[in-house]
């Protein structure tokens, strides 16, 4: 089996191995990469892999993935098929080796959210009152023209403080972080309609309604278990975006009121159902734990339906 499989490999070498020949003969060739992959241990399933994600030095991929950094706070962009690291993107996060967030420039600027939209006539009622220093990147999304990635722009929230970010892709920096109004978090909840007219966030944990700290309210862990469903609520954001610079407007933008379920992946409607958007969501039970007044868990109260519902929005 052995030899088999070694046959097998030098099958699948033969048409580089003419490739790469470069004078010597096939068979020169072909034994030196067979001799590699015996030395190597390699499996024709090992070298048909090699093969397909191999870019030579100073080639190209053909496509680029942006990948969320999670908790720190980047984008990451990797070639396919070569898996490359090509770029990293400080976006939520200070990054000294990049000079991200510190001078009197435009990332600090932007780090901060003074972008003269964060801090305003409509500035986020949650802002907080310093700068934020870290971020937990997650689902970017691509602007979009046509219902197809067109390249210029891409969006990412925040995942602990209800933010997005906005990449400029020509250069490959963030130029804009804003807080969202009555957001506390967003998961998966982003997108760009098919124009990117708008770049949608919606809240993952509910955020209290009309809650306002600095007028004295607060809210009691009585409050938090009896009146769940009067005093919590998600929101389905639209910013409005300038179509020529990718900038976020707040004062061009609009919000849903949703249940205080806890919202989740979401995208826009494209084709016939154009003009739409779609939310997932779970704990549609509204479960809010309290094992010590005896309530269940909140993973065992937010899963005794076996369905939740998709919120379906007819944003225009």
């Amino acid at each position: 089996m052995k030899k088999l499989s070694y046959l097998v490999l030098a099958l699948v070498l033969t048409a580089v191995a003419g490739i790469v020949a470069c004078g010597r003969t096939l068979g020169s060739a072909q034994g030196q990469l067979l001799a590699l992959a015996q030395t190597r241990n390699l499996s024709p399933e090992d070298a048909a892999h090699a093969l397909k994600t191999f870019v030579p030095p100073g080639g190209r991929d053909e496509y680029l993935l942006f990948a969320s950094g999670g908790h720190s706070g980047q984008v990451h962009v990797l070639g396919v098929p070569s898996m490359r690291l090509l770029k990293t993107i400080a976006v939520f996060t200070p990054e000294p080796w990049q000079g991200y967030g510190y001078g009197a420039d435009w990332s600090e600027q932007a780090l901060s959210g003074e972008d003269g939209e964060a801090h305003g006539p409509h500035a986020a009622s949650n802002s907080p009152k310093e700068p934020l220093r870290w971020g937990d990147a997650h689902h970017p999304a691509l602007s979009e023209t046509g219902g197809k990635y067109d390249g210029r722009w891409l969006y990412i929230n925040d995942r602990a403080h209800g933010r997005i970010g906005m990449i400029d892709l020509s250069d490959f920096r963030t130029k804009q972080v804003l807080q969202v109004p009555n957001l506390q978090t967003s998961h998966g909840g982003i997108f760009a309609t098919p124009d990117t007219e708008y770049v949608h966030i919606s809240s993952k944990v509910p955020a209290l309604k009309a809650f306002n700290a600095s007028q004295g309210q607060t809210v009691t862990l009585d409050d938090h278990l009896n009146r769940y469903a009067d005093i919590y609520r998600g929101y389905s954001t639209f910013l409005k975006v300038d179509r020529k610079t990718g900038h976020i407007h707040l004062k061009d933008s609009f919000q849903i009121e949703l249940p205080p379920y806890t919202q989740d992946l979401a995208d826009a409607g494209k084709g016939v159902s154009a003009g739409y958007a779609f939310i997932n969501s779970y704990n549609v039970e509204m479960a809010t734990g309290g094992i010590a007044q005896g309530k269940p868990p909140l993973e065992v109260g937010a899963s005794q339906l076996d369905f939740d519902y998709l919120h379906v929005i007819n944003w225009k």
